[in-house]
């Protein structure tokens, strides 16, 4: 009896021990390769559908994942089109709501609606819907671009480690009849 002790415990050591070197390697062998963390600003900006615009795409279509204020890293730029989804002429204004608002005064953002620029500001500057609004034709896709860009010389402590959700919000009108686009 005391025979069959010693093996069962000899296999049961020899079974645990290769199970360790087989989850170690498995653990070895899936890992991610390091990146630097913290170094960058990790930046989406939303657009979803309404009632009254459809977005396509809709969802994340401005993404950066590694924005710096360093030359040829420190802007993104995205582009999706908003057709107005009703039978009238809709007045479009908008605004972003940032996840948070450590960004507000050094983040840049410009947007255009259908070629026209209607935002030249800063994050902060955008939380309020766009001055002037764009008239939207019905049943016509007009092009929303967004770029944003960390401005050179901003410090490192301002953005790094940091990820910003940026939703949209839509504002629609019906357009006086008279409105032109």
């Amino acid at each position: 009896m005391s025979t069959k002790r010693s093996a069962d415990r000899w296999a049961s050591r020899a079974g645990f021990g290769l199970g360790a070197a087989g989850a170690v390697a498995f653990v070895l062998s899936s890992a991610v390769p390091a990146a630097p963390v913290g170094h960058a600003l990790e930046l989406r900006v939303v657009a979803n559908l309404t009632g009254r615009l459809d977005v396509r795409p809709f969802g994340s279509f401005v993404r950066a994942d590694a924005l710096r204020a360093v030359p040829g890293h420190n802007q993104a730029l995205g582009r999706t089109a908003i057709t107005n989804q009703t039978a009238r002429p809709l007045t479009l204004r908008l605004r972003a709501l940032p996840s948070e608002g450590g960004l507000d005064r050094v983040l840049r953002v410009a947007v255009s609606v259908g070629g026209r620029a209607v935002a030249d500001t800063t994050l902060g500057g955008l939380r309020a819907f766009t001055r002037t609004p764009v008239v939207l034709p019905p049943n016509q896709a007009s092009e929303l671009v967004v770029r944003a860009w960390l401005p050179p010389g901003t410090p490192r402590r301002a953005y790094a480690g940091r990820t910003l959700d940026v939703p949209l919000e839509f504002q629609t009108d019906f357009a006086p009849k008279d409105a032109a686009r």
